[in-house]
């Protein structure tokens, strides 16, 4: 295609709603799309490390069957300490000069675009598109002032790294969390320091079991499904000392 979608970000880890971003964003734009995971971004500190988070990526990528879609190592194997997106998007732009590129950033990001390294030039490369979130107000001036356009998509749903890191949502790809039980990341290195592998593994399948359950049942709440299920012998980790501290909490 002519058109070029750059979505960075850390994908620490990646999930459905990014899937659904880059999806919609095509489809509105005609476009092709390139991830470009970041080795360290200015706003956050990866939990995972860069390989996991590529393989994580690269996974979601293959499960989604999204077309047209690659990911770029560029900001990996870049020697600065930081990645600035004004950097990548020179890169590409020389690299494909007859393209037209779009920047995607997420809704929480567009508040913040000002504060980025030489936003000026960042639009006149690229222009700057995102997709509202119904918990994010922006900020009108900012779009005004750098011609932001927002896309009419508002499906992305709830979901976050972060609530998944934290075992808050399992909106992601059945891939991706199966990597992340497989590799012992995020929430299940905790609970495996906690209660052994043994037992590990037996909350595990319980956690499946759980929510092979709901989900015969039609029912919602797989998610919390699931977390029962992986958390319900939790307090055997614990000795009666660290038990009564965690209840006078």
């Amino acid at each position: 295609m002519e058109n070029i979608i750059l979505f960075g970000g850390a994908f620490d880890p990646v999930h459905n709603g990014h899937l659904r971003m880059a999806n919609a964003a095509s489809f509105l734009l005609n476009a092709d799309i390139v991830f470009v995971p970041s080795k360290s971004p200015r706003w956050k500190n990866p939990t995972a490390t860069i390989d996991h988070r590529l393989k994580m990526l690269a996974l979601a990528i293959r499960q989604n069957g999204i077309s047209g879609t690659t990911i770029s190592d560029f900001e990996i194997k870049s020697e600065s300490e930081v990645n600035y997106t004004i950097d990548t998007i020179r890169y590409f732009v020389k690299k494909y000069p007859l393209k037209r590129f779009f920047l995607l950033i997420g809704a929480d990001q567009v508040n913040q675009f000002a504060q980025w390294r030489e936003p000026e030039e960042i639009v006149k490369l690229a222009k700057v598109v995102y997709i509202p979130r119904p918990d994010i107000k922006i900020d009108e001036k900012i779009v005004k002032r750098f011609s932001i356009e927002q896309l009419p998509y508002n499906h992305t749903g709830e979901v976050s790294s972060t609530k998944i890191r934290n075992l808050q949502s399992l909106d992601m790809p059945s891939s991706v969390l199966d990597y992340i039980e497989k590799n012992h990341l995020y929430y299940i290195e905790r609970i495996l320091n906690i209660v052994g592998k043994e037992r590990y593994a037996h909350c595990l399948s319980v956690a499946h079991l759980a929510r092979s359950i709901a989900y015969k049942n039609e029912r919602p709440e797989y998610h919390k499904a699931y977390v029962a299920g992986l958390l319900h012998d939790l307090g055997k980790g614990y000795d009666t000392e660290q038990t009564i501290a965690i209840m006078k909490r």
